[in-house]
């Protein structure tokens, strides 16, 4: 790209880059002041996701989404190995809080999901590359549905109800953005209205003394799709009990507590006293910890880098002519903002914990880089409007 368009692209995106700076910053410091070591790793992770952000810019989106079903492809496969691992004993591969998510390579590892939800939605922008307007809506819908279930169905198997939860918003904005009528999505929304009490009273829990796992009669004999731990994090939103708060609800309620504590200005940098006391804060309620050091203001200075990184993304979609582009661009917003709003809804107690991530201010280096990977992406659609516009 010529010297005079990279620097156009830089200057357009200067709101984008100035939120990433801010969100970035935030999550150093809240990391740091959770586990100054974690802090260190947290930089060095940040040093790879900008290289992963530069890397996408090698080459055009058009020929990288040409390659999007062999990305997608290999991406499931250490998915599949995971599931695997969950099993029956697999080298690299071990149960974490009885789930298997992760791939360990000595005191590193690697969430091979989070590179997974990338791809689909690459695969999803290139499937869609003729004029989608003139698609069948149904086509659309049930093509959607046909290229997500087998990255859905194994991430489930992990299980990582989180990470899969993350993929709806991206899915169901796609889709409407593409064109899907309005009435389709509402039957949609209807059967899974009519499923959900299907999936939620079915099955039975190992022990039959269970409080709060169902039995019921006809559905016992189906496979229990919502486990108990899961069962027990959504009574925890709803209980007063004490027991439960200091069992279950203990890290959404001490996150209230922290988020509470820091007032209108906070406590300043690197004060979290009650933050501290939080299990995997850096990670489930960042948005506690930065409340806390930095009050309300802070908290809503997360919102506004929040704001204008997601604007930003959704002018390069707007502005981009070619359907691949302006797919690829809104669908990697969407998945970060579906991401950051599932985070927020759990640290402030409006979803049960599920262990996602913030986007590019939680701890964790899978999460970071793919996250500046996305940014990427984007970025990427964005200089080469540029360059087709110039010619």
């Amino acid at each position: 790209m010529p010297r005079d368009d990279t620097r156009t692209a830089l200057v357009s995106l200067a709101p984008m880059l100035f939120a990433l700076a801010v969100l970035s910053a935030l999550g150093l410091v809240s990391v740091r002041a959770w586990n100054p070591g974690d802090g260190q790793k947290q930089i060095v992770f940040l040093c790879f996701g900008v290289a992963a952000a530069l890397a996408a810019q090698w080459t055009s989106y058009r020929k990288l989404l040409a390659l999007s079903p062999i990305f997608y492809a290999l991406s499931l496969l250490p998915v599949v190995y995971t599931v695997i691992g969950r099993y029956v004993p697999v080298p690299l591969v071990h149960p974490v809080n009885n789930a298997c998510h992760w791939i360990f390579f000595g005191p590193v590892s690697f969430q091979p999901s989070e590179v997974t939800k990338l791809t689909l939605i690459m695969l999803l922008a290139w499937t869609f590359r003729a004029d989608p307007l003139r698609q069948s809506s149904w086509k659309v819908i049930f093509r959607t549905l046909a290229i997500a279930a087998l990255p859905l169905a194994l991430i489930l198997q992990q299980p990582d109800l989180g990470t899969a939860l993350t993929l709806l918003p991206a899915l169901g904005a796609m889709i409407l953005y593409v064109g899907v009528k309005i009435r389709h999505l509402l039957i949609l929304a209807l059967l899974g209205v009519l499923v959900a009490p299907i999936l939620w009273f079915s099955g039975i829990d190992k022990d039959p003394a269970c409080t709060i796992c169902p039995n019921v009669p006809v559905l016992r004999h189906l496979p229990q799709f919502v486990k108990h731990y899961q069962r027990a994090r959504v009574y925890a939103m709803f209980s007063d009990d004490p027991h439960v708060l200091l069992v279950t609800g203990y890290q959404q309620q001490r996150a209230m507590v922290a988020l509470g504590s820091g007032g209108l200005t906070g406590k300043g940098a690197g004060n979290i006293p009650i933050g501290r006391g939080i299990p995997e804060a850096h990670n489930d309620m960042v948005v506690a910890l930065i409340g806390e050091q930095f009050g309300l203001l802070g908290v809503a200075m997360l919102l506004l880098a929040y704001g204008l990184l997601f604007a930003s993304g959704l002018a390069v979609a707007v502005a981009q002519q070619e359907p691949t582009g302006r797919l690829l661009a809104f669908g990697m917003v969407m998945l970060l903002a579906g991401q950051m709003m599932i985070n927020a809804a759990v640290a402030l107690r409006i979803m049960p914990v599920t262990g996602v991530t913030l986007p590019f201010v939680s701890y964790g280096g899978t999460s970071l880089v793919t996250s500046y990977l996305a940014v990427g992406l984007i970025i990427n659609v964005a200089r080469n409007q540029l360059r087709r516009r110039t010619f």
